[in-house]
């Protein structure tokens, strides 16, 4: 009666692939923490200033997708720190954390946030008057960046650029715009022409804001030239809406 007893006890905190006499997974659980630790999305998720807390459990013999899941050998948790206590414990922000479930070969098979699946990497150009930038996780400014997020130069903004991800996305609100309120890049619409090049040579895309208005004829120059190509009149339709400039294009 003792041994069943303890039979119950044992069985109950062991995962369901113990309890078959399967063999414990290849993948480590510090590997599966540190495989989810480097994935970019997992970077993006806890770029705020305190970072996150990792954690990894083995599928529950209690959820069958977990159970029946062959393949699963960790479900690893990121959850976002927002400060700490009086005792230096971690306090978690609401909501704030994501999920990503670990292969036997310790690949991350699939990822749920906050609001679904993690996605492509986003990023903020901090423009500086036009003549100094910082690359930056986000999608908004930050009050404070750190140095390393700072690029003084056209070559040192495509070096941090060549260290993204394929698909990401960097969010650019220009400071500084020539006549015809193109966008400068260190003081150059030739420089923006070359990063544009090199972004989309790296898959990286690269999203402008458009110049700011309060009429139409303000953002007749910005769409001047804007079809170019044999499919498209050269230039768009201008129109302020919302306050910013909007060009429209007719094409075949």
């Amino acid at each position: 009666m003792r041994f069943f007893a303890l039979f119950i006890i044992v069985s109950f905190l062991l995962p369901a692939r113990a309890l078959a006499g399967e063999t414990p997974p290849a993948c480590q659980q510090d590997n599966a923490i540190a495989v989810v630790k480097s994935d970019y999305r997992f970077t993006y998720f806890c770029s705020s200033s305190h970072g996150c807390d990792f954690k990894a459990r083995p599928p529950s013999p209690l959820n069958a997708d977990e159970r029946d899941d062959k393949n699963l050998a960790w479900v690893v948790t990121a959850s976002v720190i927002g400060g700490y206590d009086s005792k230096g414990q971690p306090q978690f922000m609401p909501e704030g954390a994501a999920f990503a479930l670990v292969s036997t070969e310790c690949k991350i098979e699939n990822t749920l946030g906050p609001n679904g699946p993690l996605h492509t990497a986003e990023y903020f150009l901090d423009d500086v008057g036009g003549k100094e930038f910082a690359l930056y996780p986000g999608i908004a400014y930050r009050s404070n960046v750190d140095p390393k997020y700072s690029a003084k130069s056209l070559d040192a903004l495509e070096q941090m650029v060549s260290q993204l991800p394929a698909d990401a996305r960097i969010h650019w609100i220009p400071a500084q715009r020539n006549s015809y309120k193109k966008p400068l890049l260190f003081g150059s619409e030739a420089n923006l022409t070359e990063f544009w090049k090199f972004c989309f040579l790296h898959k990286v895309k690269l999203e402008i804001a458009p110049p700011s208005c309060k009429k139409e004829s303000e953002c007749t120059a910005f769409c001047k030239d804007a079809g170019k190509g044999t499919t498209c009149l050269t230039d768009g339709v201008a129109a302020c809406e919302r306050g910013s400039c909007t060009c429209s294009l007719t094409c075949k």
